[in-house]
């Protein structure tokens, strides 16, 4: 008999509680939905500056190709005047530096732009990282175990 006027008190804790368990479920839903497209927009801006750093490096070993190519066709058109110059070498006995001699910085130059490429393809997605897990929202989205 002392119970009995908690029936209609339990209806109402036991709605209370599944509507918040309900709400949770929801709001947990809602949110994992938003890290995942964060994470998504994340993943896309590193592509995306991945693939400005692989054209940079496209540009700059075509543009040394280019000169090297330009080289290869001046000593060709050149090729008379370059032969009579090397007579001269001989009879005045002095050293004229040879065209394809240009070639040789260029090519050490491709290979530290080369380099260089790599080493930033390498650090720039961890330094991203780790600069977002420095903010607040980065930490939440990034690692589960704030989220």
């Amino acid at each position: 008999a002392a119970l009995a006027g908690l029936g209609p008190a339990v209806a109402v804790v036991a709605t209370a509680v599944a509507s918040s368990v309900g709400f949770a479920f929801t709001l947990n839903a809602r949110a994992t939905s938003v890290r995942s497209k964060l994470l998504e927009q994340f993943d896309m801006a590193m592509e995306q500056v991945l693939q400005a750093l692989a054209g940079a490096k496209d540009l700059l070993l075509g543009l040394s190709k280019n000169v090297l190519d330009a080289i290869d066709e001046m000593s060709e058109q050149q090729r008379p005047a370059l032969e009579k110059v090397a007579e001269l070498e001989k009879t005045l006995k002095i050293d004229v530096p040879d065209p394809g001699d240009l070639k040789k910085p260029l090519a050490s130059c491709e290979a530290k732009v080369a380099e260089f490429a790599r080493e930033a393809e390498e650090q720039i997605p961890k330094k991203v990282n780790d600069l977002l897990r420095t903010m607040f929202i980065g930490k939440v989205v990034t690692d589960r175990q704030y989220f």
